[in-house]
């Protein structure tokens, strides 16, 4: 399994950190969605969830690859080590 931190850059500029928003989990050609712990499910923060949401659908198959190629002005694919990975579990 792969991981994909998404980070929300609200200034259109893909400068500094951004808003994560959530983690991707890639498996084969299967993705799952998992929502930064504190993200809303309401306003604007749920808006965010459910752009990550379609841009993951749309990628699949492949979506490790195709989010990481993918060219946003608002958003960012970093891939991060799987919980454990540092601790030479994973």
């Amino acid at each position: 399994m792969r991981i994909l931190e998404a980070r929300f850059h609200p200034d259109a500029q893909l400068t500094g950190e951004g808003i994560v928003v959530g983690r991707v989990r890639c498996t084969g050609g299967k993705a799952t969605v998992e929502a930064q712990p504190g993200v809303a499910t309401s306003g604007p923060p749920a808006t965010m969830l459910h752009k990550l949401q379609y841009l993951v659908s749309i990628c699949v198959p492949g979506p490790f690859d195709r989010l990481r190629r993918l060219r946003s002005r608002y958003w960012s694919f970093v891939e991060i080590a799987p919980p454990g990975a540092e601790k030479g579990e994973g």
